[in-house]
């Protein structure tokens, strides 16, 4: 038996021998299992209207020692949806050839060139705001994407030293975030109720969200403060790029820009 069943089963099977209070927290878990997967007892009790020992005896009603473990359980049944969603690779059907390589050598360069709006730029420019004026930071990376956050944490540590980088299983953190936090998620796009369910406990509790995302479709810009579309994983690593780069390696940067430049110009010149 799957743990989203387990969980259900227990909910459903233990109703009919429920107090009142008990049983308004069993059809508020049921209905908002995204959110109280990521609540404390406190918090499930006055968003329910119960006492905190009331939410503490309902996890032992469920067979589990505490609520602690009752709060893993729900978001292991998030996880497994999320699960569901994903499907297996074909090899048979890849291909394999230098044609194939130069097309998305072009491919990445056209996106990186679509990421230059207006919109982008100003989400940046604020997201940098953030990463100075918050009081922690928080990184997810999401659909493999957990190495650029990694790097990202390393980066972010000449700025802020309250830098956390974050895999899914690993989200026993968030009641204890505080008021002023940013929370940047690195994702490809997969929709996902259990993301959502992250981004808006955080905002809700005061938090803000920063979105760096290859697909535009990405559900968690419903609970996203601001959004950076970068088409591509190339692009989500070139936003990394200048958010960490400190001022020596832009001067670096910028003089091999212009070297780069020079070269071209008078490359063109002599074929004149």
């Amino acid at each position: 038996m799957n743990t989203e069943n387990d969980v259900l089963l227990k909910l459903s099977s233990t109703i009919p021998n429920l107090s009142k209070r008990q049983k308004k927290l069993a059809l508020f878990i049921c209905k908002n299992c995204d959110r109280a997967a990521f609540m404390t007892a406190s918090m499930l009790a006055r968003e329910v209207g119960v006492s905190e020992s009331t939410v503490v005896r309902f996890a032992g009603e469920l067979g589990y020692e505490g609520y602690p473990e009752l709060r893993k359980a729900l978001q292991h049944v998030l996880r497994e949806r999320l699960e569901r969603t994903k499907r297996p690779c074909n090899l048979e059907k890849l291909s394999f050839s230098g044609e194939k390589f130069l097309k998305y050598l072009n491919s990445d360069a056209h996106n990186i060139k679509l990421c230059a709006n207006e919109e982008n730029m100003k989400n940046f420019e604020r997201l940098e705001e953030l990463i100075r004026e918050c009081s922690e930071i928080y990184i997810l990376g999401y659909d493999g994407l957990w190495p650029l956050a990694e790097y990202l944490e390393n980066g972010l540590r000449h700025i802020r030293k309250a830098v956390r980088a974050m895999r899914e299983d690993e989200l026993e953190f968030l009641p204890g975030m505080e008021n002023n936090s940013l929370m940047i998620v690195l994702s490809s796009g997969r929709k996902s109720p259990y993301r959502m369910a992250v981004s808006r406990y955080v905002r809700e509790n005061g938090g803000t969200v920063a979105l760096v995302s290859s697909s535009e479709t990405n559900s968690a810009v419903n609970y996203a403060d601001l959004a950076i579309y970068t088409e591509n994983s190339v692009g989500v690593m070139s936003v990394i790029r200048a958010l960490t780069a400190r001022p020596e390696e832009e001067k670096i940067r910028d003089k091999n820009i212009a070297e780069s430049e020079n070269l071209r110009m008078e490359y063109k010149e002599n074929e004149q």
